[in-house]
């Protein structure tokens, strides 16, 4: 992770701390109360720093659309360089430049792979985000070019360090230091020009847009290779001013009470239906529980899918793809939920969205009654709340069994759903029992061990 110290000179010391105390009294309400971090109308000034200590990242107000960082990611002040990212690498730590094949088609899943988001602000791509977490997220082209039209350059040394002072309408600024650009593990240009990423692809599929710094205008807008490692300079806002998002998640309440606690004794809300992933947006849980895409797994022609596999956040990997040895299942940790690293409805859908553990699967179980529809063609179970009344729809989409890797469709009358347990996949079954002398239907919920496997999630949130 990264220290910032950002302090503005502008705001004397004991200040600072007074108003960083009420900040973080203000946090913990927040998350008491389960709100998401950009809930308000106006966003929160700050957010934590991920070096393990006392330490805040000041936003800057220049008078812009979004608010810009004190300092590089990576940096403790704001002359200082910070590191040099790829593009798309949440993790901060590719350095590779060996992505093509000989005949120079892209091949590696690095830096957004072969046809990367066309903007990753606010995805699981966005190193700030995924780092910073809450409204922190890489720039839009947009906002970079109003930072280029509507602010004043002026170059500048600070403490042996060359950059630009960056003055916005308002009067308030930032220092851009000219940190130079990285090819694999070679540093070029330090001293004499700056490279900012943008979370903006750029059209085609090699290269994003960056935001140059030096030369004649200060600062000017082009494009970079994505496996190049640039400067980042996070912004604090809601979502990119380029991308518009039409989930459904965005305007209507998906959570659906059924009475049942969550493992730390919260109450928990189950989603009205199953996560879907898109390639070009962001995630959304479905309107209809039984809406089914067209295809179930990340492909070539994909646009949306629904059937993952536990502890890839991308829902890109399965159990034949080149990089799920990379993803070494084995070495997570046996329980995944709510961690944004591993965790697909957290790291997809943000705020407290989260893989249901095996444990809350089986206290949703018990405090139900089940249904099984009897329209065979359309396969669907419904479990009633005995204390709310609520119910959730589940439709049998069928999964997908690494072993065979093959589709297992809904007609088999069986379903499995991903949990946030290692081995441990929430299996609905219908089968014909004799209870009391008569043949009827039953549903009963037991458990899985494949972890392979690729299948459908219910996500819930407390």
């Amino acid at each position: 992770m990264y220290l910032w110290r950002n302090v503005n000179p502008l705001i004397p010391h004991a200040a600072m701390k007074k108003a960083l105390l009420h900040f973080r009294l203000l946090s913990v309400l927040l998350s008491l109360m389960c709100l998401p971090a950009c809930s308000g109308d106006e966003p929160q000034p700050s957010a934590p720093g991920g070096g393990g200590g006392e330490t805040e990242a000041e936003a800057v107000d220049l008078g812009l659309s979004v608010r810009w960082a004190a300092c590089n990611m990576g940096a403790a002040a704001p002359h200082e360089a910070g590191g040099l990212y790829g593009w798309a690498d949440p993790t901060g730590q590719a350095v590779t430049d060996q992505v093509h094949d000989e005949d120079y088609n892209w091949t590696s899943p690095l830096y957004g792979g072969a046809d990367p988001m066309p903007d990753i602000c606010r995805t699981i791509y966005d190193l700030p985000h995924m780092s910073l977490g809450g409204c922190w997220r890489l720039p839009s082209e947009a906002e970079a070019r109003e930072l280029v039209d509507r602010c004043v350059w002026r170059e500048e040394t600070r403490q042996g360090v060359k950059g630009y002072t960056v003055t916005g309408p308002n009067g308030r600024s930032i220092f851009l230091p000219m940190a130079g650009m990285r090819v694999g593990a070679e540093p070029y240009e330090q001293g004499r020009r700056g490279y900012y990423w943008t979370g903006t692809r750029q059209p085609g599929a090699t290269g994003a847009v960056s935001l140059h710094v030096g030369g004649s205008t200060g600062g000017q807008i082009s494009s970079d290779y994505r496996y190049q490692g640039c400067s980042v300079r996070p912004v604090f806002g809601t979502d990119s001013t380029t991308f518009t998002y039409d989930s459904p998640l965005d305007t209507v309440d998906r959570r659906v009470d059924m009475g049942v606690l969550s493992d730390s004794g919260k109450p928990l809300y189950w989603a009205s239906g199953n996560l879907i992933v898109r390639r070009y947006a962001r995630a959304y849980i479905a309107h209809d529980p039984t809406f089914v895409p067209e295809h179930r797994v990340f492909e070539d022609n994909a646009l949306e899918w629904d059937l993952f596999s536990w502890g890839d956040i991308t829902g890109r990997i399965h159990y034949f793809s080149p990089e799920w040895d990379a993803l070494n299942v084995s070495s997570l940790p046996n329980e995944i939920s709510g961690d944004a690293r591993y965790d697909v409805a957290r790291a997809q859908l943000g705020g407290n969205w989260r893989l249901p553990t095996e444990t809350e699967w089986q206290r949703l179980y018990e405090n139900c009654t089940v249904e099984f529809d009897t329209d065979l063609s359309e396969c669907r179970v419904w479990l009633t709340s005995k204390t709310t009344g609520q119910r959730l729809c589940f439709y049998f989409v069928g999964y997908i069994l690494a072993d065979l890797g093959q589709l297992w469709p809904g007609y088999y009358e069986h379903l499995q759903f991903l949990s946030g347990t290692r081995n441990r996949y929430a299996l609905i079954y219908r089968f014909k029992a004799t209870v009391n002398g008569v043949l009827r239907d039953e549903i009963i919920l037991s458990y899985e061990w494949h972890h392979h496997g690729m299948c459908p999630v219910r996500p819930v949130t407390e």
